[in-house]
């Protein structure tokens, strides 16, 4: 059953039998002749559509007890509805200041408690990261608030001047695409990345990371080719199926010979 371009003004799903109902919401924002929706009480994920605003006639959105994330539509932020509820989510990001009458927003992740307050910017960095990998939710419910290195968030590492610098993530599931944005961080000595199901490019703009000394991309599905790279990066990309004819590795110098006997380096 398909609900996309119906003419449905109330849509009351909530609270359904069974554990409730799961996949996305993307639907309702097709469903322009809407007034009403109540969906709380689900097991409803992914983000809140960005174009929900072209319901005009929403006056009542119920969301709350659901496992949606990211980050709040601005869209949503400036419709003027009579009741807006959101609690009980996994909403990420700055609390807008919202236009709707009556709002609630309790028990999700953001970054702040008031509204209308950024985010730091490393923070938004961070959260664009998990935009692109799909918002695992092992992330959302450890990588909370607005400070990723007063006690540092999972898998990440700082410096003494608390700056992020390494992301450590091996193994995650992780699932998208890498971030442009990581190229914000200029802290970053090392991304290790490997065996997850990363695909795509390696963003072209990682080359301004000079302090970057290893990015270990190995064991994911990322495809050729690599940006140019200064030279003391060490880039690893074994275990991805579209590299398999492209360098395995990142050259390294030949002004540091290996010696001639003893144990090899371990790995």
């Amino acid at each position: 059953v398909s609900f996309g371009q119906s003419s449905i003004q109330v849509l009351w799903l909530n609270d359904q039998q069974g554990g409730g109902m799961t996949g996305s919401i993307d639907v309702i924002a097709s469903m322009t002749f809407l007034r009403q929706v109540w969906l709380h009480g689900n097991k409803f994920t992914g983000t809140i559509p960005s174009n929900i605003g072209n319901l005009t006639s929403l006056q009542d959105l119920i969301l709350n007890s659901n496992q949606l994330v990211g980050l709040i539509p601005n869209s949503l932020a400036n419709m003027e509805l009579k009741t807006l509820d959101l609690n009980n989510n996994k909403f990420m990001g700055p609390i807008p200041k919202f236009k709707a009458a009556k709002v609630s927003y309790d028990s999700n992740f953001f970054c702040q408690t008031k509204p209308g307050l950024e985010c730091a910017s490393d923070v938004n960095v961070l959260l664009d990261f998990l935009r692109n990998v799909n918002y695992p939710s092992n992330l959302i419910t450890q990588w909370v608030g607005n400070d990723p290195c007063g006690q540092p968030w999972f898998g990440l590492r700082c410096n003494n001047a608390k700056e992020v610098s390494m992301i450590n993530l091996p193994n995650q599931k992780l699932n998208g695409t890498l971030s442009p944005s990581l190229a914000k961080l200029g802290s970053l000595l090392q991304i290790k990345l490997a065996g997850n199901n990363l695909n795509g490019k390696v963003p072209s703009n990682f080359t301004v990371l000079k302090s970057l000394a290893l990015l270990d991309l190995s064991d994911n599905n990322l495809e050729p080719p690599l940006p140019k790279f200064h030279d003391g990066l060490k880039v690893i990309t074994d275990g991805n199926p579209l590299f398999v004819n492209q360098p395995r590795t990142s050259p390294v110098p030949i002004s540091s010979p290996p010696p001639l006997s003893g144990p090899p380096s371990p790995h």
